[in-house]
């Protein structure tokens, strides 16, 4: 039966002169020529174990992604609900596509599928800070245009500029010496919270 075996040092003893012999992990075979009425008892085949299941963290790092640590290439991972096992390439792996509503998955495959079984999956919850809504925008006052100002924002938010590649940290509750523009600002990422949605502030 499926999560069974029989060990390679599966034996019975032979009854008159029925004996059993253990062809494979998944097969036995009685045979012989019985010298009398007989009655042989098999021995039951041994239940296969489970991996240990992982214990792996995520901390996330953005709107759809993180980093897994505590895991390792014999493991793989999943952010569609299991739909799709992906390989794990060792510790502190950045992986993408994480959603609130599938979270991420972790297991170790069996190492030997003749005597082991897939551990039970681990399931990390993620969620998604919310969206900034009182940040406001203070225009330049100088010619130099780099006076304006973001208001009202934390140390837990973070801000860019429209055309800008990188997510600047606001460090407290005002952002100074900018240039006017459009500017897109969040609430960071933080243990296993997705950053949040931008508030747009010109």
């Amino acid at each position: 039966a499926d999560g069974y075996y029989f060990p390679t040092d599966y034996a019975v003893a032979a009854v008159n002169g029925i004996s059993v012999t253990r062809n494979s992990y998944t097969q036995i075979t009685v045979s012989g020529t019985p010298t009398a009425n007989t009655t042989i008892t098999l021995d039951p085949a041994t239940a296969k174990t489970k991996e240990a299941t992982p214990s792996a963290a995520f901390t996330a790092e953005s709107e759809i992604g993180g980093k897994l640590t505590g895991v390792d290439n014999t493991m793989k991972y999943s952010v569609d609900g299991g739909s799709n096992w992906l390989d794990i390439t060792g510790d502190n792996m950045a992986i993408t596509n994480v959603t609130t509503a599938n979270g991420v998955q972790v297991k170790k495959p069996a190492t030997d599928a003749n005597t082991k079984l897939d551990s039970d999956i681990q399931t990390i919850d993620v969620t998604k800070a919310a969206t900034p809504t009182g940040v406001i925008g203070v225009a330049c006052t100088t010619s130099e245009n780099n006076d304006g100002k973001l208001q009202n924002v934390t140390t837990a938010m973070q801000y860019k500029k429209s055309d800008a590649s990188g997510w600047t940290d606001c460090g407290g509750t005002e952002v100074t010496g900018l240039a006017n523009g459009t500017y897109y600002v969040r609430v960071k990422a933080s243990s296993t919270v997705l950053s949040s949605d931008n508030q747009t502030v010109t």
